[in-house]
């Protein structure tokens, strides 16, 4: 199982570096990949006072587009949302709609799960 998922691994990695290149020959393609970061407990802070309090989560979800090297960044904190597939998937629509106003016609998109 390990071995196979080793070159599982290898071959979505050629299909990620094939995506970027086509996404640099042709400005009409993005290849981008995008992942939500570890939960992030505000305020921080090494006293142990600190850590049995009740600290309000911070979400962050990140998309990188590979050819222009630029990433976008979606914050919000559990106030305002949770962190379940409706507040993922209306970060991506937002993506979208930028990249369709800029005239790109092809995304592919890479994420770790």
């Amino acid at each position: 199982m390990y071995q196979k998922h080793m070159d599982e691994k290898v071959k979505v990695r050629q299909v990620k570096e094939e995506a970027k290149k086509m996404a640099s020959e042709n400005p009409k393609i993005c290849a981008a990949v995008f992942d939500l970061q570890q939960v992030i407990y505000t305020p921080k802070s090494h006293r142990s006072s600190i850590f049995y309090k009740r600290r309000p989560a911070n979400y962050n979800f990140t998309i990188f587009d590979l050819q222009s090297q630029e990433g976008r960044c979606f914050l919000w904190h559990e106030g305002i949302a949770r962190r379940g597939a409706n507040e993922i998937s209306t970060c991506i629509y937002k993506f979208l709609q930028e990249k369709d106003s800029d005239g790109t016609e092809e995304i592919i998109l890479f994420c770790d799960g």
